[in-house]
């Protein structure tokens, strides 16, 4: 073979679309599925821990939410040399098992059998944690009960108590404006770790406080203020926030960074809660980066997260 087709050979070797391997871990009462992206060698390897709600494995929901955002991630991560595992959680996706019978804690359950797959797979001694949203609540969690976690990246994750974020958000909702009574004592009760009747939940507030998900909400309002576990999380974490975030605030970023002895602030312009940019500064523009998985991640990113991650092994 002359040498230009040699090299006509190797330029399209190293075009070729990049192969994501189908893995799965079995529980007694879920079989769960994730996607292993990996470079050849590894340099790093992080779990990707999605945010709340039927949230999959890609950052897409059968509720609307179409982001590709983790497998955006994942693939741009992969050229650095970092590994990554996404996976779906229980019920959710191509994963078994009730998607409404979880905690926080059931959920760290889950990624620490993915954190023991990712280190048999890459061969390293230690994994990244990139919790996105209520994953960054999995990841705390999961910082204090394992010593094979080498850092970890938190996107848009809770600085307060998620009670005190959640009725924050639904009060911003124009849809509940009528019902705002019935919500706030809806969240009181559940503070309280009393159910709510269906009949006390009028309109919208009936899928949200739908009586299937009520003891999860519970479990999750119960949590500790989140400042309070980073405080004793003494491990390199880049804590990540966009300026155009609808759900979390700049307030929430710093007081994370603030508790955590090794914290790192990164504030991206623009960056909505989906981790794209805002088409505009209109609440409409900033929701449409909820519904277009086309659109790209904010720029920087994910270069921002594959230096840190290198930087700091």
């Amino acid at each position: 073979m002359r040498p230009a087709l040699y090299l006509s050979f190797w330029l399209a070797l190293l075009a070729a679309p990049m192969v994501a391997e189908e893995i799965e871990i079995t529980q007694s009462d879920a079989r769960l599925q994730g996607t292993y992206l990996t470079p050849q060698t590894p340099s790093a390897v992080a779990l990707v821990l999605p945010a709340s709600g039927p949230t999959d494995r890609h950052g897409n929901s059968v509720q609307g939410l179409a982001t590709d955002a983790y497998r955006l991630l994942a693939e741009a991560l992969e050229p650095q040399g970092i590994a990554t595992i996404r996976a779906d959680k229980r019920g959710i996706g191509q994963s078994t098992g009730n998607p409404n019978a979880v905690t926080i804690g059931l959920y760290a359950k889950d990624a620490a059998q993915w954190i023991d797959l990712a280190k048999e797979r890459s061969g390293l001694p230690c994994i990244w944690l990139t919790g996105h949203s209520e994953g960054g609540l999995v990841a705390l969690e999961l910082a204090h009960s394992r010593d094979d976690i080498c850092g970890l990246v938190l996107l848009a994750a809770p600085g307060r108590p998620v009670s005190q974020i959640m009725l924050e958000q639904l009060r911003a909702v124009p849809a509940l404006a009528p019902h705002q009574k019935a919500l706030e004592k809806a969240m009181v009760s559940l503070i309280a770790g009393t159910p709510v009747p269906p009949e006390a939940l009028p309109g919208p507030l009936a899928a949200i406080f739908a009586p299937p998900i009520q003891p999860f909400l519970m479990e999750l309002f119960a949590i500790d203020d989140p400042t309070v576990q980073a405080q004793t999380i003494d491990l390199p974490t880049l804590v990540v926030q966009g300026t155009s975030d609808l759900q979390i605030t700049e307030g929430d970023a710093r007081a994370l960074v603030e508790a955590l002895p090794q914290g790192t602030l990164y504030m991206v312009e623009g960056m909505t809660h989906v981790l794209k940019s805002a088409l505009d500064d209109s609440r409409t523009g900033n929701l449409a980066t909820y519904s277009d998985p086309t659109l790209p991640l904010a720029p920087g990113l994910a270069d921002r997260i594959g230096a840190f991650i290198l930087g700091a092994r």
